[in-house]
């Protein structure tokens, strides 16, 4: 059966697909199975990653596309731990298709393998948006990228230790003037430190310090994981952000960023309070987004086409 012979049942399958997969880790969460919510995710990331590739061109409403992307993380693996609580956007039920892939490459990109990360979406969401990518722990390779992502699923500190080796190399990008860009635990590996640590007991580790500020849990009574899609407000010009004012992307955290600096806030988003949802440098090449852009559909693809825009003019 082709695609458009079966496009009107898609926003119902992956409606059921969606209720399934919050509610089965919901239930985990409320009742400390977190085990089980993990081989869950696992076998759900496994079956999902089968028929990405048929679901791939296709959202809802262009900038709110319904689809459970490719490696949605379990909410403790993408830095939302002790979570007992899942939101959920209810997707309209127009279709249009994702902007097909550039005709030539614009620019090299390296994807940072520090053992943590959503790899494959991410590299598959940069080629779609025109880049050359290379996954590599190799510092050769990152200073002769063009530009450079830092991705990341998992807690601050293990990202931050296993990152550590790389910690210099990533430094130098940084002042080179390459852009660095993080993404969701990546972005806020970017900032000094994070209650994350403290919360659980252990001595706070020293994030990469690009942006000084600190990540801090949502507050109590506050439902988390926060797990769904949100309006993205811009609050000050970045080419990050170039015509993505007002679209929805897709959140899963529990910790959110407040830089020292207010100024280094490019883009905040609403759940509970107001929180910072993109955040760049002073020099503006060094950036983060705690969103998922790989995961958030005509969104996503435009933050990524941006980006890869920024990383050929440099």
């Amino acid at each position: 059966m082709s695609i458009p012979a079966f496009k009107w049942l898609l926003p119902v399958i992956i409606e059921l697909e969606r209720t399934m997969i919050e509610t089965i880790l919901g239930l985990c969460y409320q009742r400390e199975h977190r085990p089980h919510a993990s081989i869950f995710i696992s076998v759900f990331t496994i079956m999902n990653n089968i028929s990405a590739d048929t679901r791939a061109g296709l959202t809802i409403d262009g900038s709110r596309p319904a689809v459970l992307a490719v490696g949605t993380p379990s909410p403790r693996e993408d830095d939302c731990p002790n979570g007992n609580s899942l939101e959920r956007a209810t997707p309209s039920r127009r279709m249009s298709t994702v902007s097909s892939p550039p005709e030539e490459t614009l620019a090299s990109v390296v994807i940072v393998d520090y053992g943590l990360g959503n790899l494959r979406s991410v590299t598959r969401g940069l080629e779609r948006a025109g880049a050359d990518v290379e996954i590599t722990d190799d510092p050769a390779a990152f200073h002769d990228a063009d530009g450079v992502v830092l991705p990341g699923v998992g807690a601050f500190r293990e990202g931050v230790e296993n990152a550590d080796p790389l910690r210099e190399d990533l430094l130098e990008v940084a002042e080179s003037g390459t852009p660095l860009f993080g993404i969701c635990l990546g972005m806020q590996m970017l900032l000094t430190t994070s209650e994350e640590g403290e919360t659980d007991g252990e001595s706070a580790v020293q994030g990469l310090d690009l942006i000084p500020g600190t990540n801090v849990r949502f507050a109590e009574g506050q439902k988390v994981p926060h797990m769904g899609w949100n309006e993205l407000e811009v609050e000050r010009e970045h080419p990050l952000v170039e015509g993505v004012d007002g679209n929805y992307a897709y959140f899963v955290h529990s910790y959110y960023a407040a830089p020292d600096d207010e100024h280094a806030v490019v883009a905040t988003t609403e759940y509970g309070r107001e929180f910072p949802s993109i955040v760049a440098n002073e020099a503006g090449n060094v950036f983060g987004t705690q969103f998922h852009p790989e995961k958030s559909g005509e969104t996503g693809l435009r933050i990524l086409q941006n980006f890869v825009e920024i990383c050929a003019e440099e």
